[in-house]
């Protein structure tokens, strides 16, 4: 199964996101969260990303999609609904970029 993260932080192959580095799922604002918040849904991703904040606080910087692969705490989102296919990690490799899916109408 594939896994996406959306955000408006900029980050490379191979990066390690990490719990409690960054705010809150990486521009949500709020202390940072012990956990890494992705979804199987790229579109789920692709919405997280266009709400996200920029590391500089404002929505500056494009929303970007990830495919990435969690660590081994991998576990389901106690907070989302299920059609979120949203879960959680300690940690998670960024695999690569890729293009947010547009809306269908």
């Amino acid at each position: 199964m594939s896994w996406y993260h959306g955000t408006r932080y900029a980050f490379e192959p191979g990066d390690k996101l990490e719990g409690g580095r960054f705010p809150i799922n990486q521009g949500f604002g709020g202390p940072p969260d012990p956990h890494v918040y992705y979804s199987a849904s790229r579109r789920v991703a692709a919405e997280f990303a266009r709400e996200a904040r920029d590391p500089s606080g404002g929505f500056d910087a494009p929303p970007r999609v990830y495919r990435v692969r969690p660590d081994e705490s991998h576990e389901r989102d106690p907070v989302e609904l299920p059609e979120a296919r949203s879960c959680r990690a300690r940690s998670a490799e960024i695999v690569r970029e890729v293009q947010p899916r547009r809306r269908s109408r």
